[in-house]
């Protein structure tokens, strides 16, 4: 059995080796990598209870995750309201994109688990994984500081980022974060009310850039008029030359 404070074979060693190449970072300590991929069912399972499972650390790089991410948010869409960060963050930081980052990484196959978690497919499950993978975030944060931890985060992320803002759903968004970077302002929407009785109304939303009218778009609710203006506008967008 592989203890996780000292006692690691060379296979197990050589694994670890190969998975900190794959987040980016080195560990100094790698017995805290190891602590972060013992899940309770493994450290159950030591003898004498001397293992120590990874839930302090997941505990830990929760919150470390949140804060880095909501930084990047923060940076990145200035002009993003409250609503939208938080909708934008946990679009992004949720069990099934930690668990699609875990698995891109290798950290499922990394995982110490249990004979019985083992059995019943604990290396698929997105709750194990993103689990494990939280308590990566927290042993980087200890083992190199907040610096180390958001740079591997935004690394990580900078794909699934830049994925969410392409979805419909977030095509404001994505509008906004192009106008930022091209024009320093953010776009603006002109929105009507065209027909339909109290309960049951359309409205219209065209959206402006740089003055000009990039689209224009309907919807059963204000919110949803500027989305489908915005969508419109991203076909124009991507049409011209940067």
């Amino acid at each position: 059995m592989i203890g996780v404070h000292g006692g690691m074979d060379s296979d197990r060693l050589e694994a670890l080796s190969v998975l900190q190449g794959e987040i980016s970072y080195q560990f100094n300590d790698p017995d805290l990598l190891n602590t972060a991929l013992t899940h309770r069912s493994y450290a159950n399972e030591m003898s004498g209870g001397s293992s120590q499972d990874n839930e302090r650390l997941e505990f830990l790089g929760d919150s470390v995750l949140n804060v880095i991410i909501s930084h990047v948010i923060m940076v990145r869409f200035p002009h993003c309201h409250e609503g939208e960060m938080t909708r934008l963050r946990a679009s992004l930081v949720n069990e099934k994109s930690l668990a699609g980052i875990s698995k891109k990484l290798g950290i499922n196959q990394c995982l110490l688990l249990g004979k019985g978690e083992a059995l019943k497919g604990g290396r698929e499950k997105s709750s194990v994984i993103s689990n494990a993978y939280e308590a990566i975030i927290g042993a980087i944060y200890l083992d190199g500081g907040f610096e180390k931890a958001f740079s591997v985060v935004e690394k990580q992320f900078s794909p699934l980022l830049h994925q969410g803002l392409s979805d419909d759903g977030d095509c404001k968004s994505k509008v906004q974060e192009i106008c930022q970077s091209r024009f320093g302002s953010p776009p603006r929407y002109r929105v009507s009310e065209l027909s339909g009785p109290d309960h049951d109304k359309t409205f219209g939303a065209e959206i402006f850039i740089e003055g000009r009218s990039y689209g224009y778009g309907i919807g059963k609710n204000k919110k949803e008029a500027q989305q489908n203006a915005a969508r419109e506008a991203l076909k124009t967008i991507s049409g011209e030359q940067p």
